[in-house]
């Protein structure tokens, strides 16, 4: 645990030099993924999978940014190569746009945050809950599969949310874009598709899993009941996040500085590039290994719908 340092804003513009690299430098990664995939040499397949699997957890990072509008100077091509990504990560733009920027007004509140779970886990039948708690324990990548289809893909809950006419129709382009394009890749190239994506897909949640589930879960969070409530102040929301330390060469390279999360909810307007001058929030670090450790020994719906407080044990 690091020592306590007084919060400070910290204002930064973005680097449109700093944007075009990295996006470039991302398909030009992705292009050379693809085409080692493709190679018909085993070892070149492994290889390419493996580089596409990191790839689309970068695109994910970057597309992140650009729904915070931070990543470029241009409004147009936040919104441009945000689509761009979430063809490689699979995460429509405008839905992630709408729920993570609610999840950053709302962090620490737990009704009122779309990420949160929506329902209770004694609304959950015995098999449900059966089956993710295995899924946690043998290490079968099912969470963040889930979470995205029931919060990014879910036209119904994502037009509860925000039922304006603009937001849906915004939405049913950023799903149609991923779902059409990808059906059209598919048909023209057959089985080649899954020879491209299969294993990496597969790699890429797998390595998701514990980094996602790490950043909010089995925190105190605050429940709204019959009160009328404001935000959490950006200053307090590392009290409701969670941040893993990495090696820096990790986090650099291969992060992104994605696990800086408690950071970036105090100041979530900062593009990824500019992350590596900066350290870590106060307050809830813990080393990756040691919370990967603890996670693991308790059940998944303990980790996901119950905070310390309910169970006295803390991660």
């Amino acid at each position: 645990m690091q020592t306590e340092q007084p919060y400070t804003i910290v204002k930064e513009s973005a680097n449109d030099s700093k944007a075009w690299r990295s996006v470039l430098f991302e398909t030009a990664l992705t292009s050379l993924a693809i085409y080692a995939s493709t190679s018909g040499n085993w070892g070149l397949w492994l290889i390419g999978q493996g580089i596409l699997a990191i790839s689309m957890f970068h695109w994910f990072v970057l597309m992140h940014d650009m729904g915070h509008g931070g990543f470029f100077s241009n409004r147009k091509w936040n919104i441009w190569w945000g689509h761009m990504a979430s063809l490689i990560c699979l995460i429509p733009f405008f839905p992630w746009k709408s729920v993570h920027h609610t999840h950053h007004v709302w962090t620490g509140w737990a009704e009122n945050d779309p990420t949160r779970p929506h329902k209770e886990l004694t609304d959950m039948p015995d098999w449900a809950i059966r089956f993710m708690n295995f899924c946690w324990k043998y290490w079968i990548p099912i969470f963040v599969v889930s979470f995205c289809a029931e919060t990014f893909y879910n036209l119904n809950r994502l037009g509860t949310l925000y039922p304006s006419k603009k937001r849906r129709r915004q939405h049913v382009l950023s799903i149609g874009w991923i779902i059409g394009i990808h059906l059209l890749v598919a048909l023209v190239i057959g089985k080649m598709y899954f020879q491209i994506f299969g294993l990496a897909f597969l790699l890429n949640i797998l390595f998701s899993d514990p980094i996602l589930l790490s950043q909010h879960t089995h925190l105190d969070q605050h429940h709204v009941g019959d009160q009328k409530v404001r935000p959490h102040s950006f200053k307090d929301q590392d009290l409701f996040t969670r941040t893993l330390i990495y090696p820096a060469w990790y986090s650099r390279y291969i992060l992104y500085h994605f696990d800086k999360h408690g950071f970036h909810h105090q100041h979530p307007t900062i593009p990824s590039y500019h992350l590596e001058k900066y350290g870590n929030a106060n307050r809830n670090t813990i080393h990756w290994w040691e919370w990967l450790i603890r996670a693991k020994a308790i059940p998944a719906s303990t980790l996901i719908y119950q905070s310390y407080k309910d169970t006295n044990i803390r991660l």
